[in-house]
C-alpha cells in the first residue's frame, strides 16, 4: 500500500503551503514530502520531522521490507552504531493492508525508536506519544516533548494515511 506522512498546517507558514491540505477531527494537515524543514522555527520540531519521516534502513532479517530487496534508507546507517540510525520505520506499516491496533501498537513502537535519540542525547528529559485512529486507513501521532530546563511540553502532531497500492507490492 502506498501511504502519505502528514504535518499539521500549524507549524508551517501559511504563504508556502502549496499543496492539497488534509482536514482530520478538525486539524488541517499537509504532506510532508512538500514541505522544506527550513520553514521550521523550531529546532525540535525539524528533529522529529526528520526522525519520523525519513526512511530508516532495514538492517535485520525479521524486518519486513515492502517488496523483495526494498531495505531503503541512508547507506550510511549499515556503517553506524545501532543506536544512531537515521529515521524511522514507519514507511514498513505500509505493507498492512489495514490499520488496527495491532499496527497501533507497532507503530507506537516505531516511533519510540525513533525518538530514542532525543532522550539519550539530552534533547528531550521526557516525550509522551499519543496514537488515535480517527479513520480506517489514518493514524494520528501527538507527540510531547518535554525539553530539560523547561516546565512546559512542546506538541506536535502528524498523521499517517494509506493512500493505495504501490506497484510490484
Amino acid at each position: 500500500m502506498a501511504y502519505e506522512s502528514m504535518i499539521s498546517v500549524e507549524y508551517v507558514v501559511y504563504d508556502s503551503i502549496d499543496s492539497h491540505i488534509w482536514v482530520i477531527e478538525g486539524k488541517q494537515f499537509l504532506p510532508v514530502g512538500g514541505i522544506s524543514i527550513y520553514q521550521f522555527d523550531d529546532d525540535v520540531l525539524a528533529s522529529i520531522v526528520i526522525s519520523l519521516f525519513c526512511d530508516r534502513r532495514l538492517l535485520f532479517a525479521g524486518d519486513e521490507p515492502l517488496t523483495a530487496g526494498d531495505r531503503r534508507g541512508w547507506w550510511g546507517d549499515n556503517t553506524l552504531d545501532g543506536n544512531d540510525l537515521i529515521g524511522s520505520r514507519l514507511w514498513t506499516l505500509a505493507r498492512h493492508k489495514m490499520l488496527g491496533d495491532k499496527t497501533k501498537a507497532e507503530a507506537e513502537e516505531i516511533l519510540k525508536e525513533a525518538l530514542q535519540w532525543m532522550l539519550d542525547d539530552g534533547v528531550a528529559e521526557q516525550i509522551f506519544i499519543t496514537i488515535s485512529q480517527p479513520l480506517r486507513d489514518t493514524l494520528l501521532f501527538e507527540i510531547l516533548i518535554k525539553k530539560p530546563g523547561d516546565d512546559k511540553l512542546g506538541k506536535y502532531y502528524f498523521a499517517w494515511k494509506i493512500t493505495g497500492n504501490i506497484i510490484g507490492a
